[in-house]
């Protein structure tokens, strides 16, 4: 098969491209100009491969976790090159890319995720199957979970910064632990494995294009919504925050504040409200960053749901990013939102990540009171 592999979930930029059994590889330190770099360098990797993009069987990228915005670059490329030569994109855990590439049966794979934590999982080989065995989540490196057994490997550049804490935390699992004893030949497999290779994510991702699995993603057509004689959109102004806030505590567990809504409007965020009879029954706002829209809201009041006003106001929200040319959408919603998420792959929109423990949520239904949010992605 001939297959596209890119990964810039780290302050690296890593690219893979297989034709048959040959592969063209590039992997370079690029810090935060990973989204200027990448497509001038997967064009290099095709020409220096003689093969034109049109010419591939598919795309997998590095889906997180991992920095933020190199998460989101990864995915609006793939995406975007996907849905112009109409290849299939399959995204693939970075954390199980380390232990593909380990080379080992037992690993821990742990990130470097700024802010005194990591990103961390633990993944089980067996009959060439990966499973995984603690979940890949983000916490502190105290916090880590538990394991059972030995002789586990360790690869990330979690285990570059934490070495020292993690070797003595997992004193009992390890195959190898760190300090000032450590060998000078240690095995490739062990924690100079620092960042994701999209070599490995490669190797991964070819199962489900082999099997035919990964499909092209079909993106719906962008129209200005057409609504109802008594139903329309309109720019929000501060005098419907009191309207807006009868609303938001309705919909949401965790609603956002007054505050927030008027730090939006005075940030110049797109910000529309939607009518019917001069009444508000939904609002939606959108934040442009250069050539990147972010979704920060899609609310429609609980009477007038299920409607396809939601839709109405998604494709509104749309059209506003292309008319300011972006190249790519992203929004974050809880992973209970069940209809929500249904709305946005209609729409198109693919999951890239999951940020743990991103929103706040009941204690009683979610683990110490924090609930996940499913980054999702559509490149326009």
């Amino acid at each position: 098969m001939k297959l596209l592999a890119l990964d810039t979930s780290t302050e690296f930029l890593s690219l893979a491209l297989q034709l048959g059994d040959q592969t063209f590889t590039h992997h370079q330190h690029t810090g935060a100009k990973a989204s200027e770099l990448i497509l001038p360098q997967i064009q290099a990797l095709l020409d220096k491969a003689k093969v034109h993009l049109k010419d591939l069987d598919g795309i997998a990228f590095g889906a997180g976790p991992g920095a933020f915005t190199g998460v989101r670059v990864a995915c609006g490329v793939a995406q975007g090159l996907g849905f112009g030569a109409n290849l299939p994109v399959v995204g693939v855990n970075t954390l199980l890319a380390l232990a593909q590439a380990s080379g080992q049966s037992k690993v821990i794979a742990c990130l470097d995720a700024r802010m005194g934590e990591i990103y961390h999982a633990a993944f089980v080989q067996q009959n060439g199957q990966w499973q995984e065995t603690s979940a890949t989540q983000v916490c502190k490196p105290e916090s880590a979970p538990r394991l059972n057994g030995d002789n586990w490997v360790c690869v990330g550049s979690g285990w570059a910064v934490y070495g020292e804490y993690l070797s003595l935390f997992y004193r009992q699992n390890l195959l190898h632990t760190f300090g000032n004893d450590l060998p000078s030949d240690l095995p490739n497999d062990f924690y100079s494995k620092i960042t994701p290779t999209a070599t490995a994510i490669l190797q991964l991702a070819m199962p489900p294009f082999v099997a035919g699995l990964a499909k092209p993603r079909r993106r719906p057509a962008i129209m200005s919504a057409q609504l109802k004689p008594n139903v329309q959109l309109r720019p929000m102004q501060m005098a419907d925050l009191d309207a807006i806030m009868a609303i938001e505590p309705t919909i949401y567990s965790h609603p956002w504040t007054r505050g927030n809504f008027s730090d939006s409007l005075n940030t110049g965020y797109s910000a529309w409200v939607l009518e019917s009879n001069q009444i508000i029954i939904g609002y939606a706002l959108l934040m442009m960053i250069m050539d990147e829209a972010h979704l920060l809201n899609l609310s429609v009041a609980k009477n007038h749901q299920k409607q396809g006003l939601g839709r109405y106001l998604l494709e509104h929200m749309l059209q506003i990013a292309n008319n300011h040319r972006a190249t790519n959408v992203f929004l974050e919603v809880r992973p209970s939102n069940i209809s929500a998420i249904a709305l946005y792959e209609n729409m198109g929109f693919c999951e890239m990540a999951i940020r743990r423990a991103y929103y706040p949520a009941d204690p009683k239904l979610f683990k110490n009171g924090r609930e996940d949010a499913v980054l999702m992605g559509l490149a326009l």
